[in-house]
């Protein structure tokens, strides 16, 4: 029974809880937070305050950049210098290579679609996970983004890619190849 005692003991000493950084109360909204590859910005989608972009160099004093009204922003994928919001039914390209002043390059509007849930970003090719499957959007041209295709995937409420695979998870996992998005 002693060492069962020490055991726990020594349990309660190495449990550490994570330190608080940085708290910042706008963040209630978001709705979705991407963060840069490099760590100096985040982009959150906040509901109808649209598009927000935080410069996030030095830990604990994140500071707010720039907006951009997008309609509801839901989602946000960023790829390079261009996010790309998820509204109720639109996507906006926006060139953020200027994070203090966001400009809007171009739209999808997504009307005979409904339920918008997640977006991702592949070079050239934004996915929009929808109630009824996968929107496939070119958006080669950021002005002008086109409808390529669409994947009929029902009752699946999250993806991911990797390179040309894309998984779908809902009832089952269903993995595609989309090297040819059309």
């Amino acid at each position: 029974m002693p060492h069962a005692l020490l055991a726990c003991a020594v349990a309660a000493t190495l449990c550490t809880y994570p330190e608080v950084l940085w708290y910042d109360g706008t963040l209630a909204d978001a709705l979705d937070l991407v963060a840069d590859p490099a760590g100096e910005l985040l982009y959150g989608a906040m509901g109808y305050s649209g598009l927000a972009i935080w410069n996030t160099t030095v830990v604990g004093q994140e500071v707010l950049v720039g907006r951009l009204s997008t309609g509801r922003a839901m989602g946000v994928a960023v790829l390079g210098k261009t996010a790309y919001v998820l509204g109720d039914y639109l996507i906006s390209v926006v060139d953020v290579s200027s994070p203090a002043r966001p400009v809007l390059l171009g739209s999808f509007r997504a009307f005979n679609y409904y339920l918008l849930n997640h977006i991702l970003v592949s070079p050239g090719v934004v996915y929009v996970l929808e109630h009824d499957g996968v929107l496939v959007i070119d958006v080669s041209n950021p002005s002008w983004p086109s409808l390529l295709s669409t994947i009929p995937l029902v009752h699946y409420n999250c993806f991911g890619i990797a390179g040309t695979t894309l998984y779908a998870a809902g009832v089952n996992l269903t993995v595609i190849d989309v090297s040819n998005p059309l």
